[in-house]
């Protein structure tokens, strides 16, 4: 699988405006509502352990530090 990273430079004192703009876009709860992530769950569905929903299963991790 590709692992892509980049580096992006945010435009001084738009902070606020790129927050804002994800924000819009989707929170993480309703992530499993939007269409492109039922069709990946679809297509994931039989090479993966899924919950009746085709979402996978998943075990949350405990964040143990963070890095900024």
């Amino acid at each position: 699988m590709a692992r892509v990273a980049f580096n992006m430079h945010l435009k001084r004192g738009l902070e606020a405006e790129y927050q804002k703009r994800h924000d819009e876009i989707a929170s993480l709860d309703e992530l499993p509502e939007e269409a492109i992530m039922q069709k990946l769950w679809k297509y994931m569905a039989d090479i993966m352990d899924i919950n009746p929903e085709n979402s996978p299963v998943s075990i949350p991790l405990k964040e143990v530090f963070y890095l900024p």
